[in-house]
């Protein structure tokens, strides 16, 4: 038979790992379970580093993990996934929009009716100033506005620039070279063009109908994140992949296509390299190729 198309609206809330409470200082058991790591070993003459991030944590997180920090501020060049260009903002928004449908082409009137009454509740706007949007790239707008409200209070403990862009945009600040896996356009692209938009609509209502159950699974996340829990992070991604069918394209296929950068990136020596926590556990994760691929990968402290 064939296998269902998986549904998004799990897959989207993982994605903000795409985190000073009890949590921060939760101790690691696991020798092998973490958000920060070295990388050494395989010749290179000098070590790099690699952070799990969760998007929408801001960089004032950073202070709460001095070792991070370090790490960060001696490195002489950073990695992050992708990189906003301002000047190609306008160019990048185009790839999200839908040339010729309309959300309501795409939904029965109550479908439409139902979300246009929760984009005006939760985003603040009349939907027909979104009507044009893939609705992926809807889900992701509402998937971040239900974590800014389930979560508020740790949100606004680590505020400022998200976490990614803080990195590039510090390490351009102080004169540190900085590289990317992807670029925007690619990510976009990934993001609201894996599925037919019909296929997306339909994700989409089912989203906003079960909104409660992604608050809860949002809420999860951010408590394991802030335990720096990976491998825990890794299972819940897990549930929901057993659960809706293959999801490789988000993790698997990116991770590979990163190792075939990383290697020449790392013969530079004493990089700081930021990506999705998510992207560290598991076979396919990044901390297994490495070592698959000869070097030493090992967690640190984060303090």
């Amino acid at each position: 038979m064939k296998k269902q198309i998986p549904p998004l609206r799990h897959l989207i809330v993982l994605l903000l790992l795409s985190l000073t409470l009890p949590q921060y200082v939760h101790a690691q058991k696991d020798t092998d379970n973490g958000i920060f790591w070295e990388i050494s070993g395989n010749g290179l003459k000098r070590p790099s580093y690699l952070f799990g991030t969760y998007h929408l944590l801001g960089g004032a997180y950073v202070k709460k993990l001095p070792k991070v920090e370090a790490a960060f501020e001696a490195a002489d060049g950073v990695v992050v996934e992708s990189e906003m260009d301002s000047s190609k903002l306008m160019q990048i928004m185009s790839i999200a929009i839908m040339k010729d449908k309309k959300l309501s082409d795409l939904m029965s009137k109550d479908e439409y009716d139902l979300l246009a009454s929760e984009i005006q509740r939760s985003i603040g706007t009349p939907v027909e100033l979104m009507a044009q949007f893939k609705p992926t790239f809807i889900m992701v707008t509402l998937t971040v506005m239900y974590a800014r409200a389930g979560s508020l209070s740790q949100l606004e403990e680590a505020n400022g620039t998200s976490l990614d862009a803080y990195f590039a945009a510090e390490a351009r600040k102080k004169k540190k070279s900085v590289s990317t896996f992807e670029s925007m356009d690619e990510q976009m692209r990934l993001l609201v063009d894996h599925y037919p938009v019909e296929e997306q609509a339909r994700q989409l209502v089912e989203f906003v109908k079960s909104k409660d159950e992604m608050a809860a699974v949002q809420e999860e996340l951010l408590t394991l994140y802030l335990r720096h829990d990976v491998k825990g992070l890794y299972e819940l991604y897990q549930k929901y992949e057993k659960e809706f069918g293959d999801t490789s394209w988000l993790l698997d296929d990116r991770n590979e296509n990163w190792m075939k950068q990383l290697p020449a990136m790392l013969e530079k020596g004493n990089l700081f390299i930021a990506v999705g926590a998510l992207h560290l556990p598991g076979k396919k994760g990044l901390v297994e190729l490495l070592r698959q691929q000869g070097y030493k990968v090992k967690v640190q402290p984060v303090k």
